[in-house]
């Protein structure tokens, strides 16, 4: 049975899935990160950090 996942902070609808499903996502009216677990029986919508920035460099000069 597919299930809805909402954002936890501003009830926007991120997404729908199945059981087994396991995403993070980012909420396009908030900003927030958002991890969604959907089991048999519920879902699980958590705010978590923003993964850190990585900065390239050139190596090539």
């Amino acid at each position: 049975m597919k299930m809805y996942a909402s954002c936890p902070i501003c009830g926007y609808k991120l997404c729908k899935g199945e059981s087994g499903s396991d995403v993070d996502i980012l909420c396009p009216r908030c900003s927030k990160l958002i991890r969604v677990v959907i089991t048999e029986t519920n879902t699980n919508c958590t705010p978590t950090d923003h993964p850190k920035k990585v900065k390239t460099i050139n190596l090539s000069e």
